[in-house]
């Protein structure tokens, strides 16, 4: 990988750890670079000096100055690069990002809105994408593409299925980005949300990530927080819990912005409580289910304040050396006697899942293997993104429930099923399960 000399890695002890240093160009090598772009013809000799003072060795600033000269006229093409201009009366920006600013505010209106376009998208995109996000006729995106590429503000990249467009320079995607209006900005990131999501209409949680990161940027945040809170469930899926959290904190954030209401707040803070506790900071975790349960008690919501107590205990119990099991499975089960009683829902799926995970290392077969089915079934009728983290949970303790009393033929049975089910739902969110049901199968 590359990185600037400011950053600090811990690499260097390695015996597979090279370090090869790109020092900035000699005198004579920037020499030779304009040579190879100006031609050797004498009355550029003044050019050629005036820029390798100016650009300290950089072959990009060389190269964005040569284009911004072609741009300006003062290098005219015909056959071969001509000075139009004394080199007394040039005027060169003293960075690149100047440089380039100049470049893109001589574009064409129509390829500087595509540009700025595609430096909200990212700095890699298909041309679906773009088709898409841009709104432009087939003719005219085809024409101003093909110039955008000529000036090498953006590159095609080889790609098996569709071509893929990449900016030459990540500072030429931030310098077009930065040219923006505000406003304008916002409009474009919410263009591009829609756009990836009518992509991925078969396949959505697999842009959630995106989708969330533009509503972010634009002015609609009831969408944010929604693909916030879609995307952490994608994450949590793929077994990515430091992206599941900030993305859940990001949807915190945004509700706490635009004024929730401290049942909105409650309902972000639990599903934090689960992936915070359980894998990244366990205090932490607990403080997000602890003030859960103060709103849902002050609401009068004492069975999901049950249910989150509950998984609290759990949470405790499975940072200590011996944990006490048995007095877990009892938190467990009196939530359970309260929380069954109202409809099903999310942190009844995971009180049961819960309760499985207890039996499973109690080796109380019949109880696990009761309490896995059922956050399965209730996981199939929630309409949660999150639904699908629970049931690959759950479906991973029931295989390993089979197997571990001896019902071999069952398992193998209820892996095949698993495996075909989610194949079927073609449900990303779904497939934390299947290293389980391939590795049974």
């Amino acid at each position: 990988m590359n990185y600037r000399p400011e950053y600090r890695n811990e690499w260097s002890n390695r015996s597979n750890y090279s370090l090869l240093s790109l020092d900035p160009l000699s005198a004579e090598s920037a020499d030779e670079l304009l040579s190879a772009l100006l031609g050797d013809a004498r009355e550029m000799a003044p050019l050629k000096a005036l820029l390798v003072a100016k650009a300290e060795g950089n072959p990009f600033f060389i190269e964005e100055i040569v284009h911004e000269l072609l741009d300006d006229g003062v290098l005219h093409r015909n056959g071969h690069l001509s000075l139009i201009r004394p080199v007394s009366q040039i005027v060169i920006p003293t960075t690149v990002q100047g440089v380039l600013a100049a470049r893109i505010d001589r574009l064409a209106r129509v390829d500087k809105e595509l540009l700025q376009t595609l430096a909200v998208l990212g700095r890699k995109f298909s041309r679906s994408l773009v088709d898409k996000a841009a709104g432009k006729a087939d003719e005219e995106l085809e024409a101003s593409l093909a110039r955008l590429q000529a000036g090498e503000f953006i590159h095609e990249s080889p790609a098996l299925s569709e071509p893929e467009y990449t900016f030459k320079h990540a500072l030429t995607q931030e310098v077009a980005y930065n040219s923006l209006l505000i406003q304008r900005r916002k409009t474009l990131h919410e263009r591009a949300a829609e756009a990836l999501l009518a992509l991925h209409a078969q396949r959505p949680a697999e842009c959630y990530g995106e989708v969330a990161r533009h509503y972010r940027l634009s002015d609609n945040a009831d969408n944010a927080i929604e693909f916030s809170m879609r995307a952490g469930g994608a994450a949590y899926a793929r077994f990515a819990y430091e992206e599941t959290a900030d993305d859940w904190r990001a949807a915190l954030e945004l509700r706490e912005k635009h004024g929730a209401t401290p049942e909105q707040r409650a309902q972000i803070l639990y599903p934090l409580c689960v992936v915070v506790s359980g894998t990244i900071d366990r205090n932490q975790g607990i403080e997000y289910g602890e003030e859960a349960v103060q709103i849902y008690e002050k609401l009068g919501q004492m069975e999901r304040a049950a249910g989150i107590r509950a998984q609290l205990a759990l949470q405790t119990s499975s940072g200590m050396g011996v944990p006490d099991l048995t007095r877990v499975r009892e938190h467990l089960r009196r939530a359970e006697a309260v929380l069954s009683q109202g409809p099903d829902s999310v942190e009844l799926m995971w009180l049961y899942f819960g309760i499985g995970h207890v039996a499973l290392e109690m080796t109380q077969v019949a109880e696990g293997l009761a309490a896995s089915r059922r956050a399965m079934e209730i996981a199939e009728r929630l309409t949660d993104d999150v639904r699908w983290a629970g049931w690959a949970g759950a479906a991973g303790e029931y295989l390993w429930l089979l197997f571990a009393s001896g019902h071999i033929a069952e398992a193998f049975a209820f892996a095949d099923q698993a495996y075909q089910k989610i194949s079927r739902l073609n449900n990303p969110n779904a497939e934390g399960v299947l290293h389980y049901a391939a590795l049974m199968r």
